[in-house]
């Protein structure tokens, strides 16, 4: 496949992202991820700390973005068969033990972020309180990008939409483009979901 088209595609919406002042890293990460899929190359030998330092990449933004595996839910995924979440791997890695019962919280909100300078520890009932305090609870609509659970950018629903419009690829092939499901792929181009995008 000849990647040119896709580089320049990418590099123009990063440019784009990377030129707001703040940088959004909800924005960001997911070009960021698609770059990265083009030349990705985990190191599958070395220590612990060597592997999971080869699955991070790095933006304009101040997140270390998780380009290794991903749950449904977005966080980053770590180890084979019995996954571990990537950020609390950081934590591990960077600030040591985990006491029992705790949980390894984002100050960022980006749920595939492993910087350990964005993570903290809290209780499960500080979960709550944060997830409620920063309007993610799912009884409060969060439409777009403002919802925790998505995996799109305003901008990328706009580009799949350009794309099904003038090229008629299949759903699941421009699912594959922009590395989400076919479902999440045909909700966003017909307007299922995203629907105050044009």
């Amino acid at each position: 496949m000849n990647t040119s088209p896709t580089i320049a595609k990418f590099a123009a919406a990063l440019l784009d992202v990377q030129s707001r002042n703040p940088v959004n890293p909800h924005d960001e990460f997911p070009i960021i991820k698609q770059v990265a899929r083009l030349s990705y190359s985990p190191k599958t030998n070395g220590t612990p700390f060597a592997r999971f330092m080869s699955r991070i990449a790095y933006g304009a933004s101040e997140c270390w973005y998780w380009i290794g595996g991903i749950s449904d839910l977005g966080y980053g995924r770590v180890g084979k068969g019995e996954h571990v979440a990537a950020h609390r791997a950081s934590w591990t890695h960077f600030r040591g033990p985990i006491p029992e019962g705790m949980k390894v919280l984002h100050k960022c909100d980006l749920r595939c972020c492993v910087n350990p300078d964005h993570l903290f520890l809290g209780t499960q009932a500080e979960n709550v309180a944060d997830m409620f305090a920063k309007g993610r609870n799912r009884t409060t609509p969060q439409p777009g990008e403002s919802n925790a659970m998505s995996v799109l950018t305003a901008v990328q629903v706009s580009q799949m939409r350009q794309i099904r419009k003038r090229t008629n690829l299949s759903h699941k092939k421009i699912a594959g483009l922009f590395n989400v499901s076919t479902m999440t792929a045909f909700r966003a181009i017909t307007g299922q979901s995203w629907k105050k995008i044009s």
